[in-house]
């Protein structure tokens, strides 16, 4: 995905996709073998209905990414332009709805799949969040907070560790609004140990 002006363009990587096509000896067959048996004849239209209709699925499915991915990077334009920090809250619902598709169709299409963007490789799941609101401007991914709680905590005093409720305030302040229980659900997802327990290991260091 590249960011053209001020555009999101998406170019699909089909090049290590290997090429399906009909087999032109068995599709030629059907066509001149007048002699065929009917039986011989209608089996070979049964199989040809029914490599056509793969193929079909097989280009509809490459369509349908294509629009989830196009709808995806439209929705975190921020993120293109500025990072981590700029990913908008988006669900599977809510792609599902603009598409007018299943929420199950944008998950098996999303599933397993990367995206290269100017900030690096990710997983299409990386850009579904739930959002946290903010003051006076557009809410915010949960991812992002994690973002921000991690930079928050890789800047505090060693020897003072700030608490949850700490790092609640100093968002807050950003004019982000995140609940104590919230920033300790996030710092647990991180992997990061409480106050007490940075408190200890900087002391033992």
């Amino acid at each position: 995905v590249f960011l053209i002006d001020d555009e999101p363009v998406v170019v699909m990587n089909e090049d290590v996709l290997p090429a399906v096509r009909l087999n032109r000896y068995y599709r030629d067959l059907l066509a001149t073998g007048e002699d065929l048996e009917r039986r011989t004849r209608e089996y070979l239209r049964r199989q040809l209905r029914s490599a056509l209709w793969f193929m079909r699925c097989i280009q509809q499915r490459g369509e349908t990414l294509r629009r989830v991915i196009e709808l995806i990077m439209l929705r975190q334009k921020p993120f293109l332009k500025v990072g981590i920090s700029g990913l908008r809250p988006l669900t599977l619902k809510d792609v599902a709805y603009e598409l007018e598709v299943h929420e199950s169709t944008v998950s098996r299409a999303t599933a397993g799949k990367y995206v290269q963007t100017p900030w690096g490789t990710f997983p299409l799941s990386y850009f579904f969040s739930p959002g946290l609101s903010t003051e006076g401007g557009p809410a915010i991914a949960a991812t992002a907070v994690k973002k921000l709680i991690r930079e928050i905590i890789g800047s505090e005093d060693k020897a003072s560790p700030l608490s949850d409720s700490a790092i609640s305030e100093a968002l807050a302040r950003r004019g982000i609004r995140v609940a104590r229980r919230t920033v300790a659900k996030y710092r647990n997802q991180l992997g990061i140990p409480s106050a007490v327990l940075r408190g200890d290991r900087g002391a033992g260091r």
